[in-house]
């Protein structure tokens, strides 16, 4: 018998996963973004169908409850997409510089030619 929480995780990750479909079919999403939140999804919905799936986790870890090793895997999920966001905007800031000084230096050498000519 399912629980009102696991039937509510399983709404909440088909939900998400139909999302990310959505967004790959918008071309929003690449195959490897897809993918990997897709597997995202459908392991978020296995834990919420089988919770006791995660006791081996629980188990080898010792920890004391499933909610530790679930605050934990969240914690470095976080991490993880917050460096890769980091390192996103990093490459964008640095493309957006080189992409301003090439067009700074074009406008100069604009300026440069107009006052010659005169």
């Amino acid at each position: 018998m399912l629980l009102g929480i696991q039937i509510v995780g399983t709404l909440f990750g088909l939900v998400l996963l139909y999302l990310s479909f959505v967004h790959y079919k918008r071309k929003e999403f690449g195959i490897r973004e897809f993918g990997l939140w897709s597997i995202a999804w459908i392991v978020f919905i296995i834990m919420a169908l089988f919770p006791d799936s995660l006791s081996f986790a629980v188990d080898t870890l010792h920890l004391i409850r499933t909610l530790d090793f679930l605050i934990i895997t969240g914690f470095m999920f976080l991490i993880g997409i917050s460096f890769y966001n980091y390192i996103s905007v990093k490459k964008t800031m640095n493309r957006l510089e080189d992409l301003v000084q090439k067009i700074a230096l074009n406008n100069a050498e604009k300026r440069i030619r107009k006052g010659s000519k005169r």
